[in-house]
């Protein structure tokens, strides 16, 4: 723990949630600016504290006179490489916030899933079994844009973002960002997630108003394809 005049930082414990929760987790500002607030559940901020807790690079910071927790610091590396442990991508959370760091990151599918609204579906998804395909997605921050192409049709579309994601939105066995995007040709708009495991393996989900298709991807360290590819699938998302 460390102490300043004013605060105390330390790591995250199950206790926190409901100091979280009434402190910050319910301010409706955040909601312009960082996904995920304000919660209406405190059960949503026990999942994120019991994520932190694991978490020995995050701290809190506690107010010494009111005991309220203010906020919290973590550096976070969700994206590794498996093999060499280097870190890829780096995301760094601050005060209940995360600064996605300007970057391209391409992945590639193994295997994807066609999903369509229906009446009965009460507006979600309904997935047609996983077939096997090649795409690939980039993930051109810099450029505000997400490519996907097709080496097979030689076709490419591209989407461009018009809201970035402030933060992981965190859950039980998964993490993801969202993206609000428009495609570039028929002025669509779509929303794009790619979602990280505690497994290792990805997902991108590209979504529509009425349909959707969601790839099991590989992440492409420097453009270059994995030797070992880990084709699975987790559901946990839906």
């Amino acid at each position: 723990m460390i102490e300043t005049e004013r605060l105390r930082i330390r790591n995250f414990v199950s206790e926190d949630s409901k100091s979280c929760f009434e402190s910050w987790g319910k301010d409706k500002d955040l909601g312009k600016y960082i996904i995920l607030y304000p919660m209406s559940e405190i059960c949503e901020m026990e999942l994120l504290v019991s994520s932190l807790e694991k978490n020995k690079h995050a701290w809190v910071l506690e107010e010494k006179k009111s005991g309220n927790i203010i906020g919290y610091i973590t550096v976070d590396i969700p994206y590794v490489n498996r093999t060499s442990n280097n870190p890829e991508l780096l995301f760094l959370m601050l005060m209940g916030g995360v600064s996605v760091q300007a970057q391209v990151s391409k992945f590639k599918s193994v295997s994807y899933a066609d999903g369509v609204v229906t009446p009965n579906s009460n507006g979600l998804y309904v997935w047609g079994q996983q077939k096997s395909g090649t795409v690939y997605l980039t993930f051109d921050i810099p450029g505000k844009q997400i490519i996907q192409e097709n080496p097979v049709t030689k076709t490419k579309v591209k989407f461009e973002i018009f809201d970035k994601p402030q933060k992981w939105v965190v859950r039980k066995n998964y993490k993801y960002l969202n993206f609000e995007c428009m495609e570039s040709e028929t002025m669509e708009k779509y929303y794009v997630r790619l979602c990280e495991y505690d497994s290792g393996t990805f997902k991108v989900t590209v979504m529509s108003p009425k349909s959707a298709v969601r790839y099991q991807v590989v992440y492409m360290k420097d453009g270059v394809e994995p030797e070992h590819v880990i084709d699975s699938y987790d559901e946990a998302e839906d």
